[in-house]
């Protein structure tokens, strides 16, 4: 036991005394990079690769009395690449369980629970976006995967490299 311990507290002090290991993009250890500025952000939902050495991510915003599903892609260098805000995917009143993969060329699918319309379910939706964040699908809309009755939750996803996807769900 005391020499897990002295493994332990050696692999801390590593860690401690390293300033190698860091989660972000800027070189000083003291600044983060900023995903999203404002006092309006609910959820940071999902994030992935954007095949070039960054990330995309996924997140909602409070703008009452709905929500707004943002796409934000970062480089390796840590600039934001689709403007100061991101890119919006949907206007909701009600939004659950976003989920975001990867598709060659730098863009992604997301896909998300949503209520589009007062009058509508929950429903299952999808959109993919290319390496600038344009919408591809639907005219820019999402498009509607599943709006059976009685409403779905819990959506996955999974991206196959020629940008097929299969999303799956629970049915209320």
């Amino acid at each position: 036991m005391k020499k897990y311990f002295i493994q332990f507290c050696l692999a801390i002090l590593f860690l401690v005394l390293t300033n190698v290991v860091t989660a972000q993009w800027n070189p000083d250890p003291t600044v983060n990079n900023a995903i999203v500025n404002g006092a309006n952000l609910e959820s940071l939902q999902d994030v992935c690769s954007d095949g070039a050495g960054g990330s995309i991510f996924i997140y909602y915003v409070s703008i009452s009395p709905n929500f707004v599903l943002r796409a934000q892609r970062i480089n390796a260098a840590g600039n934001k690449l689709w403007g100061a805000n991101g890119v919006e995917i949907v206007i909701t009143q009600n939004i659950f369980n976003a989920v975001i993969k990867p598709v060659s060329g730098g863009g992604a699918i997301v896909s998300f629970v949503a209520q589009i319309a007062p009058a509508i379910n929950l429903g299952v939706f999808a959109q993919r976006l290319d390496a600038n964040g344009v919408k591809l699908w639907n005219a820019g809309n999402p498009v509607i995967v599943c709006n059976a009755s009685g409403g779905q939750l819990n959506v996955r996803l999974a991206v196959f490299p020629d940008a097929s996807s299969v999303m799956t769900w629970e049915d209320q």
